[in-house]
């Protein structure tokens, strides 16, 4: 599958109209969308906005960047994307149910992230800070990974 990274350099644009235009470009089929900050000739300010999506969407994605932003032009460049192998479990924790993503390493080793959306929502419903949450449900998921690797 090729993939390609849109590139808008944008110094005339409300920034609170970035919010709305990332949303779009993720409902649009964006595999990210990303600002980082800049300095434009003359040290104007802005902002560039990096696209990354595949190569089959570029044209559809470029409409949206033109119709939603302020920009006048774009930069389309092809890339090769490097994947790690993953997979997502759902682990049952005394505070709930989370999901973890699981990545296997070149190696063979593996490593893997709880679901931050997960976090926040037991954080929510349990009314405790987002860090102890994370703190005590991530201890679990270890505890409980590390049992599984040992009976396996």
């Amino acid at each position: 599958m090729h993939h390609v990274k849109i590139e808008a350099n944008i110094d005339d644009m409300n920034p609170e109209a970035f919010d709305p235009l990332l949303k779009i470009l993720f409902k649009s089929g964006a595999s990210d969308a990303y600002l980082n900050p800049i300095l434009m000739k003359k040290n104007r300010p802005a902002q560039c906005l990096v696209v990354l999506c595949e190569a089959s969407r570029a044209d559809y994605i470029a409409s949206v960047i033109l119709n939603n932003s302020s920009t006048i032009g774009l930069r389309i460049l092809p890339f090769e994307k490097i994947v790690l192998p993953r997979e997502e479990i759902k682990i049952q924790t005394s505070l709930g149910s989370v999901r973890i993503k699981k990545v296997t390493q070149p190696n063979g080793q593996t490593r893997w992230k709880s679901e931050h959306d997960d976090i926040v929502d037991i954080a929510l419903r349990t009314e405790d800070s987002y860090q102890s949450a994370k703190q005590q449900i991530d201890l679990e998921i270890s505890q409980i990974l590390d049992h599984q690797t040992k009976t396996d």
